[in-house]
């Protein structure tokens, strides 16, 4: 009798089979890294991005299964995304908007609340336009 485990007990359904994500800001960086684990994981992926090159490029290397170019901080063009995603959708990733590059504690509150701000009301408008779908 063997020790070693069978090739059956080897394979495992992907965590994400049969699911849809959609990663707002999906063109690069964290979104893409993500969107492309989804993907292994057996998720089709929704990307968006300002971009039209880079997220075709985006979208083309983790097999998406659409993409839409719009800047997420339109809130009109954002809900008109929602309303036209093919079916319903499983999971959202934000990580779109405009970067803060320096320490909040070196801004004046000003500079601080608008940074916070803009990504706190980004994700509430993405929130309230998925649950929607």
């Amino acid at each position: 009798m063997s020790s070693e485990p069978s090739a059956a007990h080897d394979i495992r359904t992907p965590a994400l089979l049969g699911q849809t994500l959609v990663v707002i800001g999906g063109s690069a960086g964290i979104g893409l890294a993500t969107a492309g684990h989804a993907r292994a994981e057996g998720a089709s992926v929704i990307l968006t991005g300002r971009d039209p090159e880079r997220l075709r490029t985006a979208a083309t290397e983790v097999e998406a299964l659409g993409t839409a170019a719009f800047d997420a901080g339109d809130p009109a063009r954002l809900r008109r995304f929602f309303q036209e995603l093919p079916g319903p959708i499983d999971h959202v990733m934000v990580t779109a908007g405009h970067p803060s590059y320096g320490r909040l504690l070196d801004m004046d509150c000003d500079q601080a609340r608008r940074a916070v701000s803009e990504h706190m009301v980004l994700a509430l408008e993405v929130a309230r336009h998925a649950a929607g779908t």
